[in-house]
């Protein structure tokens, strides 16, 4: 599977160019990001595209040598479960 990345989003499309799967992060503060939202079509559930997503965007928040938080629940508990501060 193939992922891109626009400023503040990395996803994944269908054969169509549809966004699949994504996820959106915003800067809102000195040197911190917020993961505000991922989705998964159903098509993709139970192929781990979610956590993939979230690891990286988290390695691209982290490439700006920022910090990481996240409002969207599955992001927030996956940044719990890996121990990303």
């Amino acid at each position: 599977m193939e992922f891109k990345s626009s400023y503040n989003e990395i996803y994944t499309e269908d054969f169509a160019g549809n966004h699949i799967g994504y996820v959106t992060f915003e800067n809102v503060g000195f040197s911190t990001y917020c993961i505000t939202k991922t989705h998964v079509d159903p098509i993709l559930v139970g192929q781990n595209v979610d956590g993939k997503l979230v690891e990286l965007a988290v390695k691209e928040i982290k490439s700006r040598n920022c910090k990481v938080t996240a409002t969207d629940p599955f992001a927030a508990g996956w940044l719990a479960r890996n121990k990303i501060q």
